[in-house]
């Protein structure tokens, strides 16, 4: 039902997660929005081990009902209110306070130390880590840096910002409601590296050699004398001449 309005919701969507799984997946769609509701509503042929069962609907927060003891045999009625849930919007900026589009931004539970794109940190079963992935939610950044998350459920969240290579990240952000949070996520400023060299013969330089491959002969004659600065975002070597 509607939690606002006591309204049965005639589309909505089950998923079953097992706890303490030693496989994977070990979260499964049960019913899909788009299916017809099973005569009286009742879903047959669980199996009766603990498990988490996640009722959630277009415009709605997952809600969440654990079932710890399910007994073989036993039939058991559930009502499950679905509410609005909260909102998050943001933008991702470079230290310069400029929006940063394309940046991957990721919401998920918090849970300290578990860092998502670090195979080795976080939930040691199988279990707890797609439950994990269940309740991650992943968006794009526009051309302003701009991002939305909405429909979240109450509880401990984190939100980060990757470009693949500077990352931005809020800790533990709550939730009681439908309340609606605004962030910014500042990517840290980039760093460099740079050197200069001055020879009196260039065609006899080793530097020559060494930074100058790839340019034509004619180019490579203009680069005396030679200043060059190494990028570490892009690993990559440009040059230009000194005054």
């Amino acid at each position: 039902t509607d939690a606002a309005s006591g309204d049965a919701l005639d589309h909505y969507q089950v998923r079953i997660r097992f706890h303490e799984a030693n496989f994977s997946p070990s979260v499964f769609d049960f019913h899909s929005a788009e299916s017809d509701l099973p005569p009286g509503g009742l879903f047959e042929e669980l199996i009766p081990v603990p498990c988490t069962v996640v009722v959630d609907a277009e415009g709605f927060a997952p809600t969440s009902v654990v079932l710890d003891s399910l007994a073989p045999g036993e039939s058991r009625t559930l009502a499950v209110a679905l509410a609005k849930g909260a909102t998050v919007t943001g933008r991702v900026v470079s230290s310069k306070g400029l929006g940063v589009g394309g940046a991957t931004v990721l919401l998920h539970p918090h849970l300290p130390g578990y860092d998502p794109s670090d195979a080795f940190s976080g939930p040691k079963t199988m279990g707890a880590r797609d439950a994990f992935r269940d309740a991650l939610r992943e968006t794009t950044s526009d051309a302003k840096g701009a991002f939305r998350f909405e429909g979240l459920p109450a509880g401990h969240f984190n939100v980060q910002a990757n470009t693949g290579q500077l990352q931005a990240r809020i800790d533990d952000l709550v939730f009681a409601g439908s309340e609606e949070r605004e962030v910014t996520l500042t990517l840290p400023a980039g760093y460099s590296a740079c050197a200069t060299r001055r020879r009196r013969s260039y065609s006899s330089s080793p530097t020559r050699t060494r930074f100058a491959q790839g340019l034509s002969s004619k180019r490579a004659s203009q680069l005396h004398p030679l200043h060059w600065t190494a990028a570490s975002a892009s690993k990559a070597f440009a040059w230009a001449p000194l005054s």
